[in-house]
């Protein structure tokens, strides 16, 4: 049995590789384009050099001479604060994103040099969905990853080294709804017997059975349909081989292209909101701890800048996501983005852990067996206010 799950976490993780690729590749381009920018920039002063006409002299006004004798001490803080930078040796960091909004923070602290800021050499790795980052976590490929509620239990259950380090996200309460495209149908109920699209491991399997169960219905009233990814269910969605599907903000653009869609209802109308938390192997916040502090740094950076720079930060997540900059400005209004181990954090997924071991998806399990917050109790100990039961 643990060989198939392995075998199975290789599958999903191998089916990320062509799109780590195309990322590698993009940023290579970035790399080139710098590079070929500085040939010119030198080879342009090269061919100024020879020139010592009176407009090459200094300019009184601006100048900028180094006076002899004793240096200032801005200048040798400048200096020493530069031969720090320099000496500073980085760790480096594989860490794994998904394609939505478990991104949003570890993007903007690397594109704004958060990540370096705190010692960290970082290195983004993009799967499909926060379950695919806890398999590269189990695998060794990633180091961090965040996953929502239900995916992270499903994990923690198959008794990894995974912990639960603190809780990153909180939906709104009508931040993902369900919807159809099937005409006259105003509740899932209207919908019976129909293809269904959803991914299969994620939070999704979840809220859908919430969803089936707040009508008395189970998930063999419908034909459920698996897929791998967002796009492959907006794009059959789209095509009509999928009846039923669920909606997010995020990509609403491209679900707003689709004729003769109706909201069914929201996650908040059946009683359901979702969390995402960081993860990382036990080892790891061991023996790294002051890394992993780092990381936690790095994005309480990312939450004040989006605080403060909200357009900005939506126009650096969708270039990098490749999603509307729209879509993602109206995002960050439905979550609630925060490092914190509260005592409903913890309940939550502990809640879910039961749910899961009551329909028989998982073994029961006791989170606290899975949790480790020393590293944002130590930066943040205010933020850490549970008490495991």
């Amino acid at each position: 049995m643990e060989d198939s799950v392995v075998e199975q976490m290789r599958i999903s993780v191998n089916i990320q590789q062509e799109f780590r690729r195309i990322k590698i590749m993009k940023k290579l381009k970035k790399i080139i384009a710098t590079t070929l920018l500085a040939a010119l920039t030198l080879s342009v002063s090269a061919c100024g050099g020879g020139d010592t006409t009176a407009d090459t002299q200094p300019d009184s006004s601006n100048d900028t001479t180094v006076q002899t004798g004793d240096t200032s001490p801005d200048t040798e803080a400048a200096e020493d604060d530069s031969d720090q930078k320099e000496n500073t040796e980085l760790t480096k960091v594989q860490i794994g994103i998904d394609a939505g909004v478990l991104a949003y923070l570890p993007i903007l602290a690397e594109e704004n040099g958060y990540f370096e800021e705190n010692g960290i050499e970082s290195e983004l790795v993009s799967f499909a969905y926060g379950i695919d980052t806890l398999n590269a976590i189990v695998l060794g490929e990633v180091q961090i990853g965040a996953a929502y509620d239900y995916a992270a239990v499903t994990r923690l259950a198959q008794k990894s080294n995974l912990r639960l380090a603190t809780s990153l996200i909180k939906n709104q309460p009508d931040a993902w709804w369900f919807e159809t495209t099937v005409e006259g149908a105003t509740k899932i109920e209207d919908v019976k017997g129909k293809n269904v699209g959803y991914m299969e491991g994620t939070v999704w399997e979840y809220l859908w059975a919430k969803e089936f169960e707040s009508a008395g219905l189970t998930k063999e009233d419908f034909n459920m349909i698996p897929f791998s990814s967002n796009a492959e269910i907006i794009t059959a969605y789209g095509a009509g081989s999928v009846d039923v599907a669920a909606g997010t903000t995020g990509v609403l653009t491209q679900l707003n292209a689709i004729d003769g869609r109706t909201t069914l209802n929201t996650t908040g109308d059946i009683g359901q909101t979702s969390q995402a938390y960081v993860l990382a192997d036990e080892s790891f916040l061991t023996d790294q701890s002051d890394v992993f502090e780092g990381y936690l740094k790095a994005l309480q950076e990312s939450i004040d800048f989006i605080k403060e720079n909200k357009e900005e930060a939506a126009s650096i997540i969708a270039d990098y996501l490749t999603l509307e900059k729209g879509d993602v400005a109206s995002s960050l209004d439905e979550y609630v983005i925060e490092l914190t181990f509260s005592q409903e954090d913890y309940d939550h997924v502990q809640d879910i852990a039961d749910w899961a071991a009551e329909n028989g998806v998982i073994e029961a399990i006791r989170i606290e067996d899975y949790t480790n917050s020393s590293a944002i109790s130590a930066i943040y100990p205010d933020k850490v206010t549970y008490e495991a039961k």
